[in-house]
């Protein structure tokens, strides 16, 4: 509430300084004190009004008169790594990218729908992503940066027994959240932003079983 108050407190001490001004100069012997009051009250009600309306609808001027965010799918990155064991690894990750003058702040990337080879898998719950490199659920994406969010991994390739999985910010370890199976993988991923209005994406990703790699076969808009 605290910016609320501005207008009102600089409308109040303009109409203390109107009298101050008037009593402290003789003003009272040229201008009537009526006069000086109601302009002292105007200028105290018009502040007051103001606030009212920046109250009530200031969070909703500014989304008309503000320029927003806007994120795009930019492309897919795979690719085999080694951790420090020397185990290779496959990380599937996606590349969006801000295509605007204002920072994207608090994006959370969530995956809100899952299906195999195009049945809803009904034991799923929404769970968030992790952003590339921070292990965070939220990020800021500034003017036309771009940034990864692990989507997928196999944590060694050589082993047969090592499954594709979904890399979960929350819900880890639960396979009706993070299981990859085999063929047809679709993922509906929500990005929830503070300073915009939600955009979703599809995303398709197929393996089957002695795969070494997780692909993804397209990601669209919704």
């Amino acid at each position: 509430m605290g910016k609320y108050l501005t207008p009102f407190l600089i409308g109040v001490l303009l109409g203390l300084f109107i009298l101050i001004v008037y009593y402290s100069n003789d003003l009272a012997n040229v201008i009537p004190e009526r006069v000086i009051n109601f302009w002292a009250a105007i200028g105290t009600t018009s502040a007051s009004s103001v606030a009212l309306v920046v109250a009530t609808w200031g969070e909703w001027l500014k989304s008309k008169g503000m320029p927003k965010p806007n994120i795009m799918y930019l492309s897919r990155l795979g690719n085999t790594q080694e951790d420090r064991h020397r185990v290779q690894q496959w990380y599937t990750r996606l590349v969006f990218w801000n295509n605007s003058e204002v920072t994207a702040e608090d994006v959370d990337a969530t995956i809100v729908e899952l299906k195999d080879n195009g049945i809803v898998r009904q034991s799923f719950i929404p769970v968030p992503l992790t952003w590339t490199h921070s292990g965070a659920f939220l990020a800021d994406i500034h003017p036309y940066q771009q940034k990864m969010i692990d989507l997928c991994r196999i944590n060694n390739i050589n082993d047969p027994n090592s499954l594709p999985h979904i890399v979960l910010n929350a819900g880890a370890g639960i396979p009706d959240y993070e299981d990859i199976r085999s063929g047809i993988t679709t993922l509906k991923i929500y990005l929830y932003q503070k300073t915009a209005k939600l955009q979703g994406f599809e995303c398709s990703l197929t393996w089957k079983t002695g795969d070494k790699s997780v692909q993804v076969q397209n990601t669209i808009s919704l």
